[in-house]
């Protein structure tokens, strides 16, 4: 799975925005934020994301499905890494941003020893993200509490 996931747990334009600070951010302002850096921050499966994969997932493996899920984290830095983490296992590699449009980033991931991957995140107006990487199935991420 992209982003370094294990495979055992995945089977109209408004006027202002809120930043990841709360701050309101008008789309006219000269020194309006970029959307890259609102994916700075840590992220984990939405309930619709974990439901997915538990309705995916085979009756016997659904309460690892759903531990799994829960337990996973997915956090972007500022200076361009990105970790994942799912029970014991974790993955870190870098990203960069290909392309910005409005609220969609497309950013390549790049993994030790592993081809770079692109993938497209779209800021939702209820503040997750739908990360979509190529070839793959999307997942909707909440920032972590």
């Amino acid at each position: 799975m992209a982003l370094g996931c294990s495979d055992k747990a995945a089977s109209g334009a408004d006027s202002s925005s809120v930043t990841s600070s709360g701050a309101a951010a008008k789309s006219g302002d000269a020194a309006k934020q970029s959307r890259k850096d609102d994916l700075v921050g840590v992220w984990t499966f939405t309930d619709a994301a974990v439901q997915k994969m538990i309705a995916a997932s085979s009756p016997e493996s659904r309460t690892l499905t759903l531990s799994l899920a829960a337990e996973t984290t997915l956090e972007w830095t500022k200076d361009g890494k990105f970790k994942t983490a799912m029970s014991d296992d974790k993955k870190e590699g870098t990203w960069r941003l290909v392309k910005e449009d409005g609220d969609t980033l497309v950013i390549t991931l790049q993994q030790s020893g592993q081809k770079d991957e692109e993938a497209t995140i779209k800021f939702l107006k209820d503040g997750t993200i739908e990360v979509i990487p190529k070839n793959e199935d999307s997942m909707t991420l909440r920032r972590k509490q």
